[in-house]
């Protein structure tokens, strides 16, 4: 079966997906047996520095408002964007 963005699988063959852990952003990998379909294996992959990823995130990952960042790796709401101070490169 295959999985949707932002929803996840690590085995062929079943017959459910799972949403993409807070934190976390799921794509589907592809088709690797060439029918044309995703198999359903999905990567999760940590949500990068600047970004947001509430569950099930896919390829479109919420970004930190204007004149708030975020400096960590994982993060899973807009409330851990924090408001820019000095001259902060990251705004």
């Amino acid at each position: 079966m295959p999985c949707a963005d932002g929803t996840f699988s690590n085995q062929t063959g079943l017959t459910e997906c799972y949403d993409c852990p807070a934190g976390y952003y799921c794509m589907n990998e592809g088709d690797d047996d060439g029918d044309g379909y995703p198999d359903g294996i999905v990567s999760g992959t940590i949500c990068p520095r600047g970004r947001y990823c509430p569950g099930s995130t896919n390829a479109t990952i919420p970004k930190c408002p204007i004149g708030t960042y975020n400096a960590q790796y994982g993060m899973i709401s807009e409330d851990d964007c924090l408001p820019c101070r000095g001259k902060l490169l990251l705004c």
